[in-house]
């Protein structure tokens, strides 16, 4: 299973590349990989179509609504949130609409480890809630949210639960970005809109860090280093390691990873303002695949080192 998987689409047809070579998914029409997680034993690609947004999961290729995945009722629907692989468990974070609920609350938040549910909070409305991610820390799992008014979408509170108990952050209005950790560090992050910083909150130690970048995607650590990727920029610890500038055109940078080691680099980036716009996936910034949205029908999306 070792590999450089990339989550994607082509000729309009959901796949992914391993190694740069292509993984037609089955049904996979009219739709797009846009996560993909693999363990020691199976690969996990997260699809979605126009219609349904993300609602289907591959397993080694074979592919299931999410619902069906996990035996709910045909009524139910599964919001894919998102996901995690730890130690060669599988946890899938999602909202369930069960339209049978006799109350008023249909929406629950939940995930799922190996396929065994556990339920965090039910709510009446789905706009209430914006479930931001999902880490495992020495076998405790943590799961970070943003409460929300359903009407403005103004964050009322922040918080994150660790084995089902919530936390509240205490922190409406803030940007929550998510939880995150490994065996040596658990860190919250979220955005100040006011000062357009990210602080950072060390759950181990309750201390905080400041740091100039816009519009945080995720954390991860390497070898005794933090990483955070935003839109148009990855920094290493306190230093700027890459901008949204390479001397052609503007691009986002969609997806950032390491390998163990830290030695290899992984990055997609997307060019919409180029003709025509494409995204590529490059290793220590050497372009190896280039898709374009006109001309192969196709995009990329998303990037699991596996070493």
């Amino acid at each position: 299973m070792k590999g450089i998987y990339v989550a994607g689409s082509e000729n309009e047809q959901a796949c992914y590349w391993k190694d740069n070579e292509k993984v037609i998914l089955n049904s996979g029409n009219n739709m797009l990989a846009i996560k993909m997680f693999v363990s020691d034993y199976h690969s996990y690609v997260i699809g979605s179509s126009s219609g349904e947004g993300a609602a289907y999961i591959w397993e080694d290729t074979v592919k299931k609504k999410i619902s069906e995945y996990y035996n709910l009722p045909a009524s139910s629907k599964v919001y894919f949130q998102n996901a995690c692989v730890n130690n060669n468990d599988f946890y899938i974070l999602g909202i369930i609409y069960n339209p049978d609920d006799p109350t008023i609350n249909k929406y629950e938040l939940c995930y799922w480890k190996n396929g065994v549910k556990t339920s965090l909070t039910k709510i009446d409305n789905y706009q209430k809630i914006r479930a931001r991610n999902i880490s495992v820390y020495k076998n405790d799992v943590y799961v970070a949210i943003s409460m929300t008014n359903q009407n403005t979408g103004n964050v009322l509170d922040n918080g994150y639960f660790k084995n089902g108990q919530y936390t509240s952050f205490n922190k409406p209005g803030y940007y929550l970005s998510g939880v995150y950790g490994d065996d040596n560090n658990l860190k919250l992050m979220y955005r100040n809109d006011v000062a357009c910083t990210i602080n950072t909150v060390d759950l181990l130690n309750n201390s905080s860090f400041i740091q100039g970048i816009a519009n945080p995607f995720k954390m991860f650590f390497n070898n005794g280093n933090s990483y955070i990727q935003g839109l148009s920029d990855v920094w290493k610890n306190n230093t700027k390691i890459h901008a949204s500038y390479d001397g052609g055109y503007y691009y986002n940078i969609m997806d950032f990873e390491l390998n163990k080691t830290g030695t290899d680099s992984y990055m997609i980036k997307g060019y919409a303002t180029a003709n025509p716009s494409y995204t590529a996936v490059f290793k220590n910034n050497i372009e190896l695949k280039r898709m374009t949205y006109t001309i192969d029908k196709g995009d990329m999306f998303d990037i699991f080192v596996k070493d």
